[in-house]
């Protein structure tokens, strides 16, 4: 039941049509029906047997594996960088942590970024956010890491970009060269969660 008020909440949260609450009601009852069936059996005193078989092996077979964040070597911070972009509004914000080889946090941030025109300008931004906070708080070598390809990629090719954001990736390059030394990656999305 906390689950779906607080999936409601979510879909108010961020822009998504509110549900009558006959809609939440249907929820509940089936949510009702599909759990009445599920018994506690005798020689079973925690209650952590499987509903079936069959479907305890499709969960094991469609498992996804999520990829975990990984360390920097000794000596180096890595510094993860996401944006959230609305695009029907053109809002944006950057959430920025920087951490050693043991994990710990050495900086954290977030920060409203001016309207974006797309989710790419958005995480070039917080791409430059990232890096400024680096250059005037983190004194040795970092890794910059971000889920979006076109980024990373921009980060790591010698010649000017074109595209609309290319000016942020200038700005991203003139801003590392105050560091020591940075490597940029391109991680996959679930790779930002500590």
């Amino acid at each position: 039941m906390f689950w779906r008020a607080w999936h409601l909440r979510n879909e108010m949260v961020h822009g998504a049509d509110s549900n009558p609450i006959a809609v939440s009601i249907n929820f509940l009852v089936n949510y009702e029906a599909c759990l009445l069936p599920v018994r506690q059996q005798i020689d079973d005193k925690k209650g952590k047997r499987p509903m079936s078989e069959e479907l305890t092996e499709k969960v094991h077979a469609n498992a996804v594996q999520i990829a975990k964040w990984e360390p920097p070597p000794e000596g180096v911070a890595k510094v993860n960088i996401d944006a959230g972009f609305r695009k029907e509004t053109g809002d944006a914000c950057a959430g920025i942590i920087v951490r050693d080889c043991r994990g710990l946090v050495l900086l954290a941030a977030c920060k409203k970024l001016p309207r974006c025109s797309s989710a790419t300008q958005a995480e070039a931004l917080a791409c430059l956010e990232g890096v400024r906070l680096a250059t005037n708080w983190i004194h040795m070598p970092i890794i910059l890491e971000s889920d979006n390809a076109d980024v990373v990629a921009g980060l790591n090719i010698t010649q000017a970009s074109r595209a609309e954001w290319g000016g942020i990736i200038a700005e991203i390059r003139v801003a590392m060269q105050c560091l020591l030394q940075v490597q940029v990656h391109k991680v996959k999305r679930d790779s930002n969660r500590g």
